[in-house]
């Protein structure tokens, strides 16, 4: 069967997929690995266990890994006091509330929650912090979303191994710096948008000081739960470091392989579970997404298969020849948040448009990290739309009936708004500068 059959095939197993998810609310990842085995075997000739080896086991398992970990923190309600103790702290310089309730998110997110579990907990004490001082309630909806959103695209974070597992598969001698240059698109986006919106609706003036009650102190739990996460961290970051300031040492270079952020994720659950900080079963069954982890596996399985037959290699060919580099990396993230309007952002088209970048790369010389760029920051920028599960979740905590429709409309002129800024961004070499 032709490249250009089997390319037509699997773009309509996409739109089934997303139309199954969107209309009957079924996850994109069962009928993904159904059509996966149905291309694969049927049109392919290969066999089951060669479609099955298709799925992501290194990324699911880094997934697993980490969210089971971050989980105790939510439990005992680590997070969410580090969130109340960041908002006190600045209670008195309400000009900064929104980076304030900005950097709060984005320290849940970078503590291993998922974007949707930052954006509900910030959502909630945002729109009540707004009520109170006077705070347009479009300000509380993006800071609240890209606070959170920054921060789980840190490297060890929810969004962030799923963005380093893709790269690894492609580029494994570059997945640490290649990770960081996306997080740093991404964070200095978030802020101009956030920073503008702010401006826009008057979040920065200066009001009466917050009434905001004192938190209670940290419980003994999370102490602990706090040292055994900035240890896990720390030894994710620390032997690498000093490796990169201090190249050559053989002892740091070995440890800087060994020390890998899932393994230290493992033993920080095994001391969590021997010194009481959360419920095992609980961090097992409700902290790992296993929903998004069938969503990843079954989408991956499918562009796999595709590209077993080589159709990324076709499109990428396409793209090559017919545009212009800073044209290729403007449309990869102009669709990529296309994309994510219907489907899991990081999740879902992140990986699937990845698996374009290297022949793309190949043939044009464009950087490979110039285009994940773009298409991260197309992929989680608009998760505000209130069409994604960040929008909608920051829609929900509204308190106020009046502001539904403000709500709807501005978070969905704010989303395009800041996807026809990737496209620019793309266009005149933003990307390339990393």
């Amino acid at each position: 069967m032709s490249i250009g059959t089997i390319l037509v095939l699997t773009l309509a197993a996409i739109i089934i997929c997303i139309l199954l998810n969107y209309k009957l609310n079924i996850n994109l990842g069962i009928p993904a690995i159904i059509f996966a085995w149905l291309i694969g075997c049927f049109c392919l000739n290969m066999k089951v266990k060669a479609v099955v080896s298709q799925w992501p086991t290194s990324i699911v398992f880094q997934l697993m890994c980490i969210t089971m970990f971050f989980a105790f923190a939510t439990q005992n309600g680590t997070m969410k006091k580090v969130a109340d103790s960041f908002i006190y702290r600045f209670r008195k310089q309400t000009w900064m509330i929104p980076l304030v309730i900005y950097f709060a998110g984005f320290s849940i997110g970078g503590m291993g929650a998922p974007g949707a579990t930052a954006n509900i907990i910030m959502s909630v004490i945002g729109f009540n912090i707004a009520a109170e001082v006077g705070l347009h309630p479009l300000i509380i909806a993006a800071v609240a979303c890209h606070g959170g959103a920054a921060g789980s695209e840190l490297p060890w974070s929810a969004q962030g191994i799923i963005a380093k597992g893709v790269i690894q598969e492609y580029w494994p001698e570059h997945a640490d710096s290649y990770t960081w240059k996306l997080w740093l698109a991404y964070l200095i986006l978030s802020l101009v948008i956030c920073i503008g919106v702010s401006l826009i609706f008057g979040g920065f003036k200066k009001r009466a000081a917050l009434e905001y009650a004192k938190p209670e102190s940290f419980t003994k739990e999370q102490k602990y739960t706090l040292i055994i996460i900035g240890s896990v961290v720390g030894l994710s970051l620390l032997f690498p470091i000093i490796n990169t300031l201090c190249p050559g040492i053989t002892i740091v270079k070995l440890l800087a392989g060994y020390m890998d952020i899932q393994m230290l994720c493992m033993v920080g659950i095994l001391l969590c579970i021997l010194l009481k900080l959360g419920n095992q079963k609980e961090a097992i069954a409700k902290g790992v997404p296993w929903s998004t982890i069938v969503m990843l596996g079954g989408m991956a399985m499918l562009m796999n298969i595709a590209g077993e037959a080589g159709a990324t290699d076709y499109i990428a060919a396409l793209l090559s020849k017919n545009m212009s580099p800073a044209v290729i990396v403007a449309i990869l993230g102009v669709l990529a948040g296309f994309l994510s309007f219907f489907s899991g952002g990081m999740s879902v088209v992140f990986p699937m448009l990845a698996s374009l970048v290297p022949p793309i790369a190949e043939a044009t010389g464009i950087p490979a990290y110039a285009m994940l760029a773009a298409i991260c920051c197309g992929a989680r920028i608009t998760a505000l739309s209130p069409f994604s599960t960040g929008g909608a979740l920051i829609m929900g905590a509204n308190p106020v009936e009046k502001n539904a429709k403000l709500l709807f409309n501005g978070q969905l002129v704010i989303s395009l708004v800041s996807l026809a800024l990737v496209g620019a961004g793309g266009l005149i070499g933003i990307f390339t500068l990393l």
